[in-house]
């Protein structure tokens, strides 16, 4: 069965077997350049000609989307506290809610989660899995956390109360500092 909605074929709607499909082409020369068919358990939407045509978006029945390639939404909404944000061919990085924490997740073993905050992709924060994590200032790394205890790197120091006026830094010459900003002020041992 086929219906073609125009006189030179741009829109043709066809049943073959156990497949229905609806083709829209450019020209007469039967290459669907869009293509909208029934799936096993859904709708898959193609493109490309006849002999490059390929799945871009497939919804299956149970709602689940799949997309080839870039998807851009103006606004994009997760209204189920079990839903889920996964991304990479292995479904790496997770991003959900459950309800009362909100979750960034990297279920590789074998990569770090980096946060970056600049269009440069210089390093923010980097978590590694099962293991440190580091805070960077910009694109050199200040802190980080190890299995005992909180390191921080040469000449970073460690500002105290409301003005930043009580330090503590060690610098790369190998000395180290109790230093009080505020002219006069006295350091107290007890």
């Amino acid at each position: 069965n086929v219906v073609e909605l125009s006189t030179d074929g741009n829109i043709e709607i066809k049943r073959t077997g156990g497949s229905a499909y609806i083709d829209f082409s450019d020209n007469t020369t039967n290459d669907a350049d869009c293509r909208i068919q029934h799936v096993s358990d859904g709708f898959e939407f193609s493109t490309g000609g006849q002999g490059s045509r390929a799945p871009r978006l497939t919804i299956a029945a149970s709602g689940k989307v799949t997309a080839a390639g870039e998807l851009a939404a103006a606004n994009f909404t997760l209204e189920n506290d079990t839903g889920k944000l996964v991304l990479g061919a292995g479904s790496d990085l997770q991003l959900f809610h459950d309800g009362g924490s909100s979750i960034i997740r990297n279920i590789n073993n074998n990569a770090s989660l980096y946060i970056q905050a600049s269009s440069t992709g210089t390093n923010n924060i980097k978590c590694n899995p099962n293991g440190s994590t580091q805070l960077w200032h910009n694109g050199a790394i200040s802190l980080y956390t190890e299995t005992n205890g909180l390191r921080i790197h040469d000449d970073v120091k460690l500002k105290f109360g409301n003005a930043s006026d009580f330090e503590i830094y060690h610098n790369a010459g190998a000395h180290n500092y109790l230093s009080s900003v505020t002219g006069g002020s006295d350091i107290v041992f007890k």
